[in-house]
């Protein structure tokens, strides 16, 4: 059993987005973003999907957020959601095609979405990314971990809701980084709480700074 197509972002972005507020770990994910971006300027998050990840950064002073995703439909409802606010952009584009820009970001951010892709199209994109990344930067990568010691929730959370096909082990992440000719500069391991409620924190999610070798 998984996510039914019409609660798709594509399909039903405002559900989708609702789905992901009371089930996907954002109250505690969106103080893990903050975190990250504290000292930063600017930002540009890989698959930026609503907007649901750039909602953290509104209150930080002084940030610049670009979103890009492949999907035109939610970059058009991440478009409309944020049209009041001249700081945060998107962009409907293939990241590959995106690199040509040859911006630089201070933070460039995989916020869960390599779990969606199988390992030939994250390490393309992880080498991609490599580009965008300001000379004191940093790109960072947080995906949901299948740990086999873990209960609760987050097992079924795996097992029957969440639509990625390649939730990965801590070790499988740090192997993708490895092919992708990226050194892991820091990494830890947090547990969230999976639901709107603060408790049980049950959510494994794993957390990578990286950097070429």
């Amino acid at each position: 059993m998984k996510t039914p197509a019409w609660l798709s972002q594509t399909h039903a972005p405002f559900l989708w987005e609702v789905f992901q507020l009371l089930l996907g770990s954002h109250k505690d994910k969106t103080s893990l973003y903050r975190s990250l971006a504290q000292g930063r300027t600017t930002v540009l998050e890989i698959g930026c999907s609503t907007g649901i990840t750039a909602s953290a950064f509104q209150k930080l002073p002084g940030i610049r957020y670009t979103g890009i995703d492949i999907d035109s439909s939610v970059i058009g409802y991440a478009k409309k959601k944020f049209r009041k606010r001249p700081n945060f952009d998107f962009v409907c584009e293939d990241l590959r095609s995106f690199t040509e820009r040859k911006h630089g970001y201070d933070l460039v951010l995989f916020a869960g979405i390599l779990h969606h892709v199988d390992d030939a199209l994250g390490i393309e994109l992880l080498r991609a990314s490599t580009s965008l990344v300001d000379g004191q930067g940093t790109l960072a990568v947080i995906e949901p971990l299948f740990d086999a010691r873990d209960r609760g929730f987050n097992r079924l959370w795996l097992k029957y809701l969440e639509k990625g096909e390649h939730v990965r082990t801590n070790d499988q992440m740090k192997e993708l980084f490895d092919r992708a000719g990226l050194h892991v500069r820091s990494e830890r391991q947090v547990m969230m709480g999976q639901t709107s409620l603060p408790l049980p924190k049950d959510a494994r999610f794993g957390v990578y700074e990286l950097a070429n070798p």
